[in-house]
């Protein structure tokens, strides 16, 4: 079964539309070809952000919610303020 294409409708700036025919006519390959490949790559990214921010806030979320972790942290800091933290490299 063949997938589904939708057209889109996309208002591009006037050089944008240059270069991407310039390069369409160089390759022999499409406009839509290279639109549909870089909406692709760039999908991939934003949702890889996203995605991570989600799991990000998860994290942080367990974290604050642990209260002997946030007892070592709020300790820690508390340490570094009187300038008796450990230097990272000792601390490795």
């Amino acid at each position: 079964m063949k997938e589904r294409v939708i057209m889109l409708a996309v208002e591009l700036p006037n050089e944008i539309e240059k270069r991407l025919e310039r390069l369409a006519k160089k390759t022999g390959r499409t406009k839509d070809d290279y639109i549909r490949e870089a909406l692709l790559e760039c999908l991939d990214g934003w949702e890889d952000v996203a995605l991570s921010e989600d799991e990000s806030i998860e994290e942080t979320l367990e974290v604050l919610g642990d209260e002997e972790l946030m007892t070592a942290i709020r300790k820690a800091r508390q340490e570094e303020e009187r300038g008796q933290g450990i230097p990272w490299v000792e601390a490795k």
